[in-house]
């Protein structure tokens, strides 16, 4: 199977993250900066700017044939989400946005679980040690993990609480409570493949035709979750 030819379009460490796990899977990799045209021969543009650059380079990178991997957060509103989303899949095109903590290998047995079918609260938290370098909430940047996994594998699920911050402890969990009952899931020192699963399902969708879940739609929806949540004093 010929593997897909894949340009990164951002040169912060982030971006070089990427690149590098492309390239230990097998994947032909270049680097791309924000004002050139991707080469004729790549497949997939991942890009990976702050999100104050994002909606200037999606709208850019339609012009091209590319399938796109877009980083988290999408702060776009719904309206130009929407827009792209059908542009994309007039076009057979595909869009993911990078949620690599849907791919816990915890949370499909979880969500198949009978005891937490059909309504139970939700709650996440998604803390770290580092500085908040890129100026993002916590919530928007952190948070949306918590709302991701709960979009995509528990959505009757009532989100209820997300706690996110910069210069604290280490902390990633998620929380389920129903009828008495609770468990979840800390992640916080998971070393789990889940970005190399994240690439090898996005790819797989590309080959199969079908859409992919995580989309900018989805990116939107999992944002408009955190937005609707109390807040606190």
């Amino acid at each position: 199977m010929t593997a897909f030819n894949y340009g990164v379009i951002g040169r912060g460490r982030w971006g070089a993250r990427i690149a590098a796990i492309l390239t230990e899977m097998g994947r032909p990799v270049t680097v791309i900066g924000r004002s050139q045209a991707p080469p004729r021969q790549v497949d997939v543009l991942w890009i990976a700017v702050p999100p104050v650059a994002q909606e200037a380079v999606v709208e850019a990178s339609l012009a091209t044939r590319c399938h796109l991997v877009v980083e988290k957060p999408w702060l776009a509103s719904a309206a130009l989400t929407a827009s792209i989303g059908a542009n994309l899949r007039n076009e057979n095109r595909h869009v993911a946005v990078h949620f690599e903590y849907c791919y816990l290998s915890e949370l499909a047995p979880l969500a198949a679980s009978p005891d937490f079918q059909g309504t139970a609260d939700f709650l996440g938290a998604f803390e770290t040690a580092k500085a908040n370098r890129l100026k993002i909430p916590a919530l928007q940047n952190l948070g949306i993990h918590i709302a991701a996994i709960r979009r995509r594998w528990f959505s009757s699920a009532r989100l209820v609480n997300v706690e996110a911050a910069y210069g604290t402890r280490e902390r990633r969990l998620i929380e389920l409570a129903s009828r008495g009952m609770k468990t979840g899931v800390d992640f916080t020192n998971q070393r789990q493949p889940v970005i190399q699963r994240f690439i090898e399902d996005f790819e797989s969708h590309i080959r199969t035709g079908t859409r992919f879940p995580l989309d900018l739609e989805f990116a939107r929806a999992s944002l408009s979750d955190l937005e609707s949540l109390p807040r606190r004093g």
